[in-house]
């Protein structure tokens, strides 16, 4: 069941609608310099290895077990890829290379896995510790592993990326009202707001945040056109400054977040655009090996994404 983004009245005036059209906005545009997407005709191959019910598996169709405990989670590099393995009935965590070699061990309570394409973070929180602080930040970058964070609050936090969303509602409210949302760069521990954000154009309400990769970080909003609305998916790049328009138009159209290991791709259903937000370019589609997180999560709309989000006990990676 794919997503289906419907009008968000409650979230911004008027609703927030998503298209896959191409659209004009009679909005006042704001001095950001826009970037067209690049475009490729290839198709998007998934990663070489991939987590199917606790089993790596090869693109060969190859599967890897690991006896001393259960596989929670896998990263693909180019040299030497890892995987993440749970002690069964212990506190215990360890990060292996498929030849079985140990990188790291832990004993804690929690992990939380940060990844986008070359990059992973593990979040430590330590077994004694029963707080949303979480002790340790360590990064795998290809290579090895060290330490680049300590003591980072990830309370009603979600992975997207290597940052952390918070979402805060207004509870006053008979809808749900988003008061703001922030997004925390776990390598840094800057944090960047939905209202700070600088929208192509100019809208009523602040945009409303669905994700971050690399330096992009990815967002929605609506403006008026008197009679209509013209709603758009951007990606802004906090480095260069610059703006993407992903999507443009009046028409509610569905769309749905594709992932495979550590690659994301955000699928317009609506005119079957595929676009890979590692490297904010449009593809020609994917393998079959890419699957819809939206799917399991039951997701309806992103309303019901940001209230399944802050009604979930476990944390999971939005994307």
């Amino acid at each position: 069941m794919k997503i289906k983004h419907l009008a968000l009245c409650c979230l911004v005036g008027g609703g927030l609608l998503f298209s896959g059209c191409a659209g004009v906005s009679t909005g006042t545009a704001v001095q950001t310099k826009t970037t067209v997407l690049k475009h490729s005709n290839k198709i998007l191959k998934a990663p070489d290895y991939m987590l199917s019910n606790g089993v790596i598996v090869a693109k060969n169709g190859k599967r890897i077990l690991d006896e001393e405990g259960d596989i929670v989670g896998v990263y693909n590099f180019p040299n030497k890829s890892i995987y993440l393995l749970k002690i069964p009935g212990k506190n215990i965590y360890k990060i292996k290379t498929f030849e079985k070699k140990v990188l790291k061990s832990f004993n804690a309570n929690n992990i939380i896995p940060f990844s986008e394409e070359g990059k992973v973070l593990f979040a430590i929180r330590l077994e004694k510790n029963q707080t949303s602080f979480y002790d340790n930040i360590y990064m795998y970058n290809g290579k090895e592993i060290e330490l680049v964070n300590k003591n980072i609050n990830l309370a009603s936090s979600y992975p997207t990326g290597l940052y952390a969303l918070s979402t805060i509602y207004d509870s006053t409210s008979d809808f749900y009202y988003i008061k703001y949302q922030s997004l925390l760069n776990m390598l840094t521990g800057e944090k960047i707001f939905n209202k700070k954000i600088p929208t192509k154009y100019k809208a009523k309400e602040k945009p409303i945040i669905i994700g971050a990769r690399g330096n992009q970080v990815y967002y929605t909003y609506s403006v008026s056109g008197g009679m209509y609305y013209t709603y758009f998916i951007e990606a802004y790049d906090m480095k260069t400054h610059r703006n993407y328009i992903l999507s443009a138009g009046r028409v509610q159209p569905e769309i749905e977040f594709l992932v495979a290991g550590n690659k994301t791709v955000l699928h317009i259903i609506d005119n079957n655009r595929y676009i890979d937000l590692d490297n904010l370019e449009e593809v020609q589609g994917v393998d079959n090996r890419f699957k819809s997180v939206n799917k399991p999560l039951g997701i309806m709309n992103f309303r019901d994404m940001l209230v399944d989000l802050s009604n979930r006990k476990e944390i999971k990676p939005i994307f």
